[in-house]
């Protein structure tokens, strides 16, 4: 079996995996977010913007996608 053949195959299950994370994650964080929201401008949106974070840095390594920050001053 060719390698293109494989990886089509495995296409389908991961694209559903990733969704199902995502959404998953999703689910998780948006209560945090929605009392963060009650807590006023400057400490809520601090607060909204860290959940994020850790959500996105969350959902890349649990579908294996590995990324760096390049800071340039």
């Amino acid at each position: 079996m060719s390698m293109q053949k494989l990886l089509s195959i495995l296409w389908i299950p991961y694209c559903i995996y990733a969704f199902v994370v995502f959404v998953g994650g999703l689910l998780l964080v948006t209560p945090g977010i929605i009392i963060a929201m009650l807590l006023g401008q400057p400490l809520g949106g601090n607060l909204v913007i860290h959940l994020s974070r850790i959500w996105s840095h969350l959902w890349f390594a649990l579908i294996g996608i590995w990324h760096v920050n390049i800071w340039e001053e």
